[in-house]
């Protein structure tokens, strides 16, 4: 669900885009980097994943008042290129970034402490790698990169930690989050059909 279909950004090779013009896209999911239209993908697969993670997060972050659990917002901001829109698959975001528990209609303008992105079979590495730097330059605390191809998780920390998780294996939301833990398998789809 993350990351870009095509080896090129989208729309014609000159074309500038603003921040306007993407939220004014109904039609479309994508990014904007640079100016460029950058298209992210959303197989069921992904898609499946990120909706469990959203629904596994719910009860121990916004059901308790901690914060509140979003899937495909805009976050724009990124200082180095203040045009630059995101959109993280899956964000818990603190309660203190929403005062009176108002969220804005459109664009959350900080990073969220904690986002989730998965990785879709056309994802391209360095435009994955690309999207996770600028969360964590930006003020992210934790990023997951879920690999369901692999069925497992990376995990990358603030401090520049990274460490893998297998489908057997608890994770955690840490110090974001330190309530949530689930199994990996919990937001994999099975490998197998049921039977019949």
């Amino acid at each position: 669900m993350s990351a870009v279909a095509p080896s090129h950004p989208s729309g014609p090779p000159s074309a500038r885009y603003t921040p306007d013009d993407v939220l004014a896209m109904s039609d479309r999911i994508v990014e904007l980097v640079d100016g460029r239209l950058v298209e992210k993908t959303l197989g069921a697969g992904a898609s499946w994943i990120a909706t469990t993670i959203g629904r596994l997060l719910y009860p121990v972050s916004e059901a308790k008042g901690l914060g509140f659990v979003m899937i495909e917002s805009f976050v724009q901001a990124f200082p180095k290129d203040p045009n630059r829109i995101r959109r993280p698959d899956v964000l818990f975001a603190t309660a203190n970034h929403f005062p009176n528990g108002v969220i804005p209609e459109k664009t959350l303008r900080f990073v969220p402490e904690f986002i989730v992105e998965v990785q879709s079979p056309n994802d391209e590495v360095d435009q994955v790698e690309a999207r996770i730097d600028d969360y964590l330059d930006h003020g992210a605390k934790l990023v997951w990169l879920v690999l369901p191809g692999r069925r497992s998780v990376r995990v990358h920390r603030a401090d520049g930690t990274i460490q893998r998780f297998r489908e057997n294996d608890r994770i955690t939301g840490e110090t974001v989050l330190p309530e949530f833990s689930v199994l990996v398998k919990d937001f994999l789809p099975a490998t197998t059909a049921a039977p019949a």
